[in-house]
C-alpha cells in the first residue's frame, strides 16, 4: 500500500483511494476521515465481519455506500446492509489536506457527538393527526363584526400560522393578549387581525375545533402550483448527476464543498438562507418560526436533518413557494440563501429507504402551448425533468378536487439500478392525509401519452418514471 497515513493529521483530512472489487472491477473513493466517535451514532463497529478495533474509517456522502473502513492489513470493508463488507484485495490509499473542507471547528465536531436532548420525532408527532384540530379563521370583509351572516366568508389561515396563533393563545394572559403575525397584530380579547400597515382595516377571527376528517385540504397549492417547463436533459436515465442545476452549482461552490462534510455548518447555512430570504418578503416571523424546529436539528444525522427539511417542506409556508421558484428558473442568485436547504431536502434520498412504486397523481393549469410541449415530447421518447421538488398524491381524489385543467398520472416502474425517485413522504408530512409522494428537483422521466378526456375536459399526460 502507498500512503502518508499519519495518526496525527487532523481528523478532517480528505482521503481518496482506490480498490479492486470482488468483480474485479476498480472502486474510487472519496471521503473525509473520521473518528468513531464522530460515526458511532448511526454505525455499529460491532456489525459482523470488522475484525480490527483499530480500523480507520471514511465518510462519504457521494453514491453508494457511506461509511468505509481500512483495517490494519489495508483490507478496505464497507457498511452496506447493516454489515461490514471486505473486498478481496488490498487499497492504494493517498491523504491529503484540503482546507477548503475544514474550519477550527471541525476537529472539536469530530471528536465527539453528545446524543442531543432534542428528538426529531417531538417535531413530527405533532402533525395533524389527532381526531379534532384547532383552525383560526379571518372575515374578509374589513369590518369588525361578531355577528353571524350567512353572506360572511371566512378565510382559513395558513397551517403555519394557525400554529403560531394557537401557541399565542395557549399562552395569552389578562395583561397580554396580542400576539403578532408578519403583517398583522392579534387581539385575542377583541378577537380581530389589524393591519400593520393601517390600523383602520381590522377583520374578524374566530377560533373552531373541527373534525380532522372533515376539514378542507388546505395544502392544495403544493399539489397544482406551477411546473418548471418540461426540460431536455444531457443526462442518462439513473445518472447519479440527476440534480437540479441550483443545487448542483452550491454542492461545487466552495461553502457546499464544506458542508458535505459538515451537518452542523450546513443546518447553520440553511437556517441562514431561510431568514435572509423569509426578510426579503416580509416573512420574518414565519421564517423565525421555521428555523426554530430546524435549529435543534445541528447535532443530528444527515439523514434525521432531512426528514425534518422534508416535514418543513410539506408545511403551508413561504419557503416551498421560494425554493420551488428558484428551482424552477434556475434562479443562481439564491444558492448561498436557499442552496444548502435544497441540498439537505434532497439529501433524504439516503435515507428514505425503499422507493415508492406505482401510480401517482398531480394537478397543474397548462396553457395549449406548454400542452403542445408535452405532446410533441411522446414521439422522441427523450428523458426530460422538472427542476423543482414536485408533490404528488397516491390517491386521485386529493389533486382532482382542485379544478385545474390538467392531470398527470405518474408511473413509477421499479428499476433496480436508478438512484431512488419518488419519496413516499406520508409518515413525516404535516398531514399524512393528503398521501403526498415527493419526487425530487430533476427527477427524469419520459412522456407516454397526452389525451384530453372529453368528458372531464382535462388535459390527461401519462409520465413514465
Amino acid at each position: 500500500m502507498n500512503s502518508n497515513y499519519n495518526n496525527n493529521n487532523k481528523k478532517s483530512n480528505i482521503c481518496s483511494f482506490t480498490f479492486i472489487s470482488q468483480a474485479q472491477i476498480p472502486v474510487y473513493v472519496t471521503g473525509v476521515e473520521r473518528s468513531w466517535n464522530f460515526l458511532k451514532l448511526e454505525f455499529d463497529r460491532q456489525s459482523d465481519g470488522l475484525p480490527s478495533p483499530n480500523a480507520r474509517y471514511y465518510q462519504t456522502l457521494y453514491a453508494g455506500p457511506k461509511l468505509f473502513a481500512v483495517d490494519d492489513n489495508d483490507v478496505v470493508y464497507y457498511h452496506d446492509a447493516e454489515q461490514w463488507t471486505p473486498y478481496s484485495s488490498a487499497s492504494i490509499i493517498t491523504y491529503s489536506y484540503d482546507s477548503d473542507f475544514v474550519e477550527d471547528e471541525d476537529e472539536s465536531n469530530d471528536v465527539c457527538i453528545l446524543s442531543p436532548d432534542f428528538h426529531y420525532e417531538e417535531i413530527l408527532n405533532k402533525r395533524q393527526m389527532s381526531e379534532a384540530i384547532v383552525l383560526w379563521y379571518f372575515k374578509d370583509k374589513m369590518n369588525v363584526s361578531l355577528d353571524n351572516d350567512e353572506n360572511d366568508h371566512w378565510l382559513l389561515y395558513s397551517d403555519i400560522e394557525n400554529e403560531i396563533i394557537e401557541e399565542a393563545y395557549q399562552r395569552k394572559s389578562d395583561t397580554e393578549s396580542f400576539m403578532e403575525l408578519d403583517a398583522y397584530l392579534i387581539d385575542f380579547n377583541q378577537l380581530v387581525q389589524v393591519s400593520k400597515l393601517d390600523s383602520t382595516k381590522q377583520q374578524t377571527i374566530k377560533r373552531v375545533i373541527e373534525s380532522n376528517n372533515e376539514r378542507k385540504c388546505i395544502l392544495q397549492e403544493r399539489f397544482s402550483e406551477p411546473l418548471s417547463q418540461v426540460s431536455p436533459t444531457s443526462y442518462t436515465f439513473g445518472h447519479e448527476y440527476e440534480w437540479s442545476p441550483l443545487i448542483m452549482q452550491w454542492i461545487q461552490s466552495k461553502v457546499g464543498k464544506h458542508c458535505l462534510f459538515n451537518a452542523n455548518k450546513c443546518v447553520r447555512k440553511a437556517i441562514e438562507g431561510i431568514m435572509t430570504e423569509g426578510r426579503l418578503i416580509g416573512k420574518e416571523i414565519e421564517a423565525s418560526y421555521l428555523v426554530r424546529k430546524l435549529e435543534p436539528c445541528k447535532r443530528l444525522l444527515i439523514k434525521d436533518i432531512s426528514k425534518i427539511c422534508v416535514h418543513l417542506f410539506t408545511r403551508a409556508s413561504f419557503l416551498y413557494r421560494v425554493v420551488n421558484t428558484a428551482l424552477r428558473n434556475s434562479d443562481l442568485s439564491k444558492i448561498d440563501t436557499l442552496g444548502p436547504y435544497c441540498y439537505l431536502l434532497r439529501a433524504y434520498i439516503r435515507s428514505a429507504g425503499t422507493e415508492y412504486n406505482g401510480y401517482l397523481y398531480r394537478g397543474c393549469n397548462l396553457a395549449e402551448e406548454q400542452v403542445s410541449q408535452y405532446r410533441n415530447a411522446v414521439s422522441t421518447k427523450e428523458w426530460k425533468t422538472w427542476r423543482s421538488f414536485t408533490s404528488t398524491s397516491k390517491n386521485q381524489q386529493v389533486v382532482e378536487i382542485f379544478g385545474e385543467n390538467t392531470l398527470f398520472i405518474i408511473n413509477v416502474k421499479e428499476i433496480g439500478i436508478s438512484s431512488n425517485r419518488a419519496f413516499n413522504i406520508q409518515h413525516i408530512s404535516q398531514f399524512p392525509d393528503e398521501e403526498e409522494v415527493l419526487l425530487p428537483a430533476g427527477v427524469l422521466f419520459q412522456i407516454v401519452d397526452v389525451q384530453k378526456d372529453e368528458k372531464t375536459k382535462k388535459w390527461v399526460i401519462h409520465l413514465q418514471l
